[in-house]
């Protein structure tokens, strides 16, 4: 597994959402992280299209997209947000050469 997927999943989770819902799920393999929306924790009432859910889903990737990074992974972002039955995000991570990143450090607050 991925040395660092567990600092990457961390800084994920950190990602805003609409009421703190944290509308997503994830899924791991050695260099594969995925998102799926979890629509158990949509608002209704406030985002009736999903649009802020999907918007959360963003956040969470961009977060992702960015540690990978601090920790020397280059990412590969693949989306179907299309397909009501197979909805997700998937990143492929793969090793580079480190270079520092200071958006990471805004992760970290």
């Amino acid at each position: 597994m991925q040395a660092h997927l567990y600092e990457i999943l961390e800084k994920a989770i950190k990602a805003p959402s609409g009421h703190n819902t944290q509308p997503w799920k994830f899924k791991t393999t050695a260099n594969v992280i995925t998102i799926f929306p979890d629509y158990e924790r949509a608002l209704p009432i406030v985002d009736a299209d999903n649009y802020a859910l999907l918007i959360s889903l963003g956040c969470a990737l961009e977060n992702i997209v960015i540690t990978a990074a601090h920790f020397g992974n280059n990412t590969s972002v693949q989306m179907d947000l299309q397909n009501e039955d197979k909805e997700q995000i998937t990143i492929i991570l793969t090793r580079f050469t480190f270079k520092s990143n200071d958006l990471f450090l805004a992760i970290l607050t």
